[in-house]
């Protein structure tokens, strides 16, 4: 009888699920084990292109860049930045002969291009005044070249006159399975209100997602004459976006409210919106009005650029919504200022469908509002909060302990936490502590507690709330034993009673986080213990055989088991035991708590 295996890869459809698990590394050594496996897997591997960071490596060699050229019409995601250099450069104009070819690629057109991948009349300097526009106008024939595109995302785009808009537009609305679209751009000041409702306008019908953040642009800056470019204004297009759920325009602009409605009306399905920022005015009929127009909206957000008044414009919104219709709120620099400014208000008549709660570079907020939060939405999923540099936040374990959470539905957790004045490094037994230390102890292991009934729970960060008077990021305060959760990876023994000699530590508690992928945060691997009792073995079996999806871990590391580079941990002996037990696992070195403000994308949470 034929063995399993040999069954397994005579069937293309297992082996295409089998491609979409692996990475780009793995895939690629996959495909090259045979004839069968090269072609089965061929558009798996080319279907996602990030030619900005993670895929550039396609490009560095002439056997890559020849695959890349001759399977563009497989991509359907690209990621794409003119500042790739001249590996984009030559990426864009060797698609432009093949097109040109009609797609049929020769060995003459081939050679031809990739010859020409050094030719210092397609690079160009670094100083080229010109590259901004030169890709601008070969975007057209570069895209239309990956017939099947349906997410795109343009990263740094520079426009420095309103007539570049033009054939950004006219690519764009010739793509016409393009379902997401990204745009990054830096404008000159007097046209940052023009060229979002330009690309808006110039979408196709089956576009889903519509991003864009445009950022100024100094005068000072402009390097390209005025008439660089010179094309025919494209039609608008005058049907409505049936298929537009999430609308994202965080500009810096102050647009007019009949602008944003001449938008909004070709939204009807809109679920999620990034609040523009608006000419003052009558915000409660304004809300009433985007209500009307897109009666399906459950998710708001606001970007970086909001003020004060567009944050109060949200929070009118959220009041004129029907009772229990808000899903998801995300406000990026979040400063409680009085009552009548506290995000939980508006937030109360919704507590029962809120399933996302993020508050991105938080500097200040009541730790009562937090609790309103956490102890009264039933189906709360992720509640981040992240700290800004200038922070003055003060969200204590007792103000998370106080009651139990409402919500075990939690996937994403993200807390900055006061965790008290346990400065001594001397304890590893209980009975070592004082009374009002047990007290504080206690505290903690009932916060430990609550996180490990989080079952369904993929990504934790915790960091500890460090005043900015005793910060001193020189000498890497945090690696001290005093700014660290304590006993969070460490074990406590089974004798570890009320006056017990054992090994005090929490990681116990966690044990039930076997869906759990990433843990960020304050965790020092020495923190407490002395030596026999820091970060053990036992600890990392622990987290290997209760965290077998785990993918990414962050440390706090004493300076000599960190090399040079700061990216990579040296010798430390039980760290490198968890990375041969976890190949998977992405292990890093704690920074300190403003870092890292972001937690890691966790795919599969949708709030559409």
């Amino acid at each position: 009888m034929e063995p399993a295996q040999c069954r397994f890869f005579k069937l293309p459809e297992l082996i295409n699920l089998l491609a979409l698990l692996l990475s780009k590394r793995d895939l690629s050594r996959l495909m090259r084990t045979s004839r069968q496996l090269h072609a089965t897997c061929q558009p798996t591997f080319f279907r996602e292109i990030d030619l900005v960071q993670e895929h550039k490596a396609l490009c560095d060699n002439k056997d890559g860049f020849y695959a890349l050229v001759r399977n563009a019409e497989l991509i359907q995601s690209l990621k794409l930045s003119p500042k790739s250099g001249k590996l984009y450069k030559a990426y864009a104009y060797t698609l432009g002969v093949l097109w040109d070819t009609n797609n049929k690629a020769t060995a003459s057109t081939l050679s031809s291009a990739l010859s020409s991948l050094h030719s210092p009349q397609l690079v160009g300097s670094r100083r080229d005044p010109y590259s901004d526009s030169t890709f601008l106008t070969g975007l057209r024939s570069t895209l239309q070249l990956s017939v099947w595109l349906s997410e795109l995302h343009l990263h740094r785009v520079r426009i420095e006159r309103e007539s570049w808009i033009h054939p950004l537009a006219t690519a764009i609305s010739e793509l016409a399975t393009l379902q997401k679209l990204h745009l990054t751009i830096f404008a000159g000041e007097n046209i940052r209100g023009v060229i979002a409702p330009a690309i808006f306008f110039a979408c196709p019908l089956l576009i889903g997602t519509f991003s864009i953040e445009v950022y100024s642009l100094r005068p000072v800056t402009y390097r390209a004459p005025i008439d660089t470019l010179q094309e025919e204004p494209l039609t608008r297009r005058d049907k409505p976006l049936h298929r537009l759920k999430d609308f994202t325009m965080a500009v810096n602009h102050r647009f007019q409210f009949l602008d944003i409605v001449a938008i909004l009306e070709h939204c009807p399905e809109l679920v999620s919106m990034n609040v523009p920022m608006i000419q003052h005015g009558d915000s409660a009929m304004q809300a009433l009005i985007i209500l009307d127009l897109c009666p399906s909206l459950g998710n708001l957000s606001l970007h970086e650029h909001s003020d004060v008044y567009s944050e109060q414009f949200m929070f009118v919104i959220m009041d004129h919504m029907p009772k229990g219709s808000l899903q998801s709120c995300c406000h990026n620099s979040y400063r409680e200022r009085s009552d009548a400014n506290s995000i939980a208000t508006p937030l109360e008549q919704h507590f029962d469908s809120l399933r996302s709660v993020r508050l991105i570079k938080c500097s200040w907020i009541r730790p009562e509002q937090v609790q309103a939060i956490l102890f009264n939405c039933p189906v709360l999923e992720v509640f981040v909060i992240t700290e800004a540099n200038d922070h003055q936040l003060d969200i204590s374990v007792a103000d998370l302990v106080a009651e139990t959470w409402a919500s075990t539905r939690l996937v994403e957790l993200s807390l900055a936490v006061n965790i008290g004045t346990l400065e001594s490094p001397r304890y590893q037994r209980r009975s070592h502590f004082t009374k009002e230390e047990r007290e504080q102890v206690m505290l903690i292991e009932q916060l430990y507690h609550q996180i490990g009934s989080l079952t369904a729970l993929r990504v934790l960060r915790l960091s500890v709330l460090v005043s900015a008077d005793v910060l001193d990021m020189a000498n890497n305060p945090l690696a001290f034993r005093d700014y660290t959760f304590p006993g969070l990876l460490v074990q406590g023994d089974d004798d570890d009673k009320e006056d017990g000699e054992g090994r005090w530590g929490c990681l116990q508690e966690l044990a039930g986080l076997r869906h759990l992928e990433v843990v960020r945060g304050s965790f020092n691997t020495e923190a407490w213990m002395p030596a026999g009792y820091e970060f053990e073995k036992q600890d990392v079996e622990f987290i290997t055989a209760h965290w077998p999806r785990l993918r990414s871990i962050e440390f706090v590391l004493p300076s000599h088991y960190v090399d040079v580079r700061g990216d990579n941990l040296g010798s430390h002996p039980y760290i490198e035991w968890l990375r041969r037990q976890l190949p998977q696992v992405k292990v890093v070195v704690f920074r300190d708590s403003t870092m890292n403000d972001l937690v890691d994308e966790v795919k599969g949470v949708d709030f559409d």
